[in-house]
């Protein structure tokens, strides 16, 4: 993703009356708990993988079988905007 930094941009963040706020002490000094926190919950989603499936992907993308349908993606991209409103 890339953040634009035109001026029609900055005007639209001006308007929406956002402030920004200096980041102190941000890194993995400034809040040990956190850092906690993340690395447990990266172990705890790791048995949310299926490594087999991820492997199969990746044996099929190095092989150029990999194959999907196009119109399946955009029927499930055009779901979650109209989810979104």
């Amino acid at each position: 993703m890339k953040i634009e930094r035109s001026p029609a941009s900055v005007a639209l963040v001006a308007e929406s009356g956002i402030k920004a706020k200096k980041a102190e002490n941000v890194g993995p000094a400034a809040e040990p708990s956190v850092v906690a926190k993340l690395k447990h919950a990266q172990v705890s989603s790791a048995d949310d993988i299926d490594m087999a499936k991820v492997n199969e992907i990746r044996e099929a993308i190095a092989n150029g079988t990999l194959s999907f349908d196009p119109s399946r993606i955009a029927d499930g991209l055009l779901k979650s905007m109209r989810e979104l409103g």
